[in-house]
């Protein structure tokens, strides 16, 4: 596709990010803690929205991780529960529950074995350089966000030489 084919629904999964990153502004610490941003991860070939990163904060709150305020402030310190990172265990979640009760040499499992592979990730906000790489471990496609992270983006955003995509030593790479 020319960029002008891709740029309707780049436009419209960009939207969904932002619109993503809004439901987190309902709570002071979430917004600290994420600052501000949204992903979503969207399958190129059906241009359907695969996992968003609110929907997994909303399912650990809901799996009762977090019965409390201490407990919620101990999920928003992990590094794990980033936007990017959140995005990445839904289509985790997702997998496992397809593959759930055929067994590790089922299609459905080894057809698996890279999380995103092929998807496409949108984020409001450039992913710091712990979340591009696990776009790059998780196989992505491409990765396309609205703003650069000043503070420590992982794809180049502010023309730094950090660009954890383009890294010579990975076997994966991905657009950005």
């Amino acid at each position: 596709l020319s960029l002008d084919e891709e740029w309707g629904p780049m436009r419209k999964h960009l939207l969904e990010a932002m619109r993503d990153a809004k439901h987190y502004q309902k709570e002071e610490s979430i917004i600290t803690a994420f600052q501000g941003c949204g992903a979503i991860i969207v399958c190129p070939e059906s241009d359907q929205v695969v996992s968003r990163s609110f929907d997994e904060w909303s399912s650990k709150l809901q799996e009762g991780h977090a019965k409390n305020e201490d407990q919620k402030e101990l999920l928003l310190r992990n590094p794990l529960n980033t936007p990017a990172m959140l995005a990445i265990q839904g289509v985790s979640r997702i997998e496992r529950q397809l593959a759930s009760g055929k067994g590790m040499d089922s299609d459905s499992f080894k057809n698996g074995q890279y999380l995103c592979t092929g998807y496409d990730v949108y984020l409001s906000k450039e992913p710091g350089v712990f979340e591009s790489m696990a776009l790059v471990h998780s196989r992505v496609r491409r990765v396309i966000f609205c703003m650069i992270n000043k503070d420590d983006g992982g794809l180049g955003g502010t023309g730094s030489a950090v660009s954890v995509h383009e890294l010579p030593g990975t076997n994966h790479r991905f657009r950005a």
